[in-house]
């Protein structure tokens, strides 16, 4: 068993909670977490090796939402789907592999909400 501290607590704009909003996402060797302050992470899944790391606001210029960064990445195939919210990016599609973008879609501007995508 191993544990790996992964970003840190993001600020609500209503009620603070002091704790993790997101549940891991877990696809076949690696375990993927978003921490509520959009610290994105790919870890092995065996030892909690770190593989890849993002940071939602500051790699896409994210905006949280009213409980920050609440959501449980998606799996599909080969791409993990995010929302860092904003104008920049409300939706994102990674390379699960290496966290390499595929795909940024813009046209949204807003902020995120509790959610998990669903395609």
């Amino acid at each position: 068993m191993w544990s790996v501290e992964i970003g840190k607590v993001g600020l609500n704009r209503g009620p603070q909670y002091p704790g993790t909003r997101s549940t891991p996402t877990i696809d076949g060797d690696f375990l993927y977490c978003l921490a509520s302050d959009g610290e994105l992470v790919c870890l092995e899944r065996e030892e909690g090796k770190q593989k890849w790391k993002k940071n939602l606001p500051r790699d896409f210029d994210g905006k949280p939402g009213n409980w920050a960064y609440s959501e449980s990445v998606l799996i599909d195939g080969d791409v993990l789907v995010c929302t860092p919210g904003g104008d920049t990016a409300t939706l994102a599609a990674l390379d699960k592999r290496t966290g390499d973008d595929h795909l940024e879609i813009r046209s949204c501007p807003t902020t995120t909400t509790p959610s998990m995508p669903r395609l």
